[in-house]
């Protein structure tokens, strides 16, 4: 019975805790019940296409609807605050913000450790020691960044969080958002290309002409490629193949290797010069290190 009670109150404490966050973007954006109209909720949906300048004054946009007044600082050696909000001007600071606009694709698309603690000295560079400090980002905080927000009592929000603020406020937007976005997939004009045509491409086993091995392609000095054979040793250092020749102008062919591929070829060194040199360009097929 013990252990049904504990695992009762355990599962009592977690969605009293889930609560309280989903209630956090609520309190700060829409305190007393204080809803954005229809036109704000919908620029938020769009926050994904926005510049961080942009996401910056939509935040601030949305604070003086919710009754607060706010202060943007500086771009630069703002030391991690973004956003001053307070209740009225002769008041101390009541939140201090930090918008991280994150787009798919960068190179780091998440929120660390170090950034959060960024926004931890902003009590004492604003003269804001009972403030609550906050950090917003269009993308999502590493379990790091999490922990110590957590311990600093500072308030994390993720696209999450904004997603289920505008659920809350007003589904239909987000169920007219998806509307728009199936119709313009449905009715985007089909670009009727036609498939492509696969073309034959000669390949070419090279084998040793003293003990009939498989030759590799091997690094030379001068980032230079040559075949060479594994009884290379073996045979003395003699030349365990003899480069062929071009078809057209009769010079050796050299082995080049494909930028950002691992395929190789023989390939005549007057191929700018003539089409027809061009044309003998012939694959290897034992193309390894």
């Amino acid at each position: 019975m013990g252990f049904f009670r504990a695992f009762s109150k355990e599962r009592t404490n977690a969605i009293e805790k889930k609560n309280d966050e989903k209630n956090k973007i609520s309190n700060l954006l829409a305190p007393n019940g204080n809803v954005p109209s229809n036109e704000l909720l919908t620029e938020l949906l769009s926050f994904q296409y926005m510049t961080g300048e942009e996401f910056e004054d939509l935040l601030a946009r949305l604070l003086r609807n919710a009754g607060y007044l706010v202060e943007l600082t500086k771009k630069s050696y703002d030391y991690g605050i973004d956003l001053i909000v307070r209740r009225h001007e002769a008041e101390p600071p009541l939140y201090l913000i930090q918008a991280k606009k994150r787009r798919h694709g960068q190179k780091q698309y998440y929120i660390t450790r170090e950034m959060v603690e960024k926004t931890a000295g902003g009590k004492e560079i604003y003269h804001a020691p009972n403030a609550q400090i906050c950090v917003i980002t269009t993308s999502y905080f590493d379990e790091p960044a999490l922990r110590y927000a957590e311990k600093a009592n500072i308030l994390a929000l993720n696209f999450k969080d904004i997603f289920l603020f505008i659920a809350a406020a007003n589904p239909s937007i987000i169920y007219n958002k998806y509307v728009e976005l199936a119709g313009q997939q449905k009715n985007k004009p089909s670009t009727n290309t036609p498939p492509k045509v696969k073309t034959e491409i000669n390949k070419l086993t090279c084998m040793c002409e003293n003990c009939g091995n498989i030759l590799s392609v091997k690094k030379g000095k001068n980032y230079s490629y040559f075949l060479g054979c594994a009884n290379y040793e073996k045979e003395d250092k003699k030349r365990a193949f003899t480069m062929p020749k071009c078809s057209h102008c009769g010079k050796t062919l050299q082995v080049i290797k494909f930028k950002n591929s691992q395929q190789y070829a023989f390939v005549c060194p007057e191929n700018k010069k003539s089409e027809k040199c061009k044309s003998s360009l012939t694959y290897i097929t034992n193309s390894w290190n």
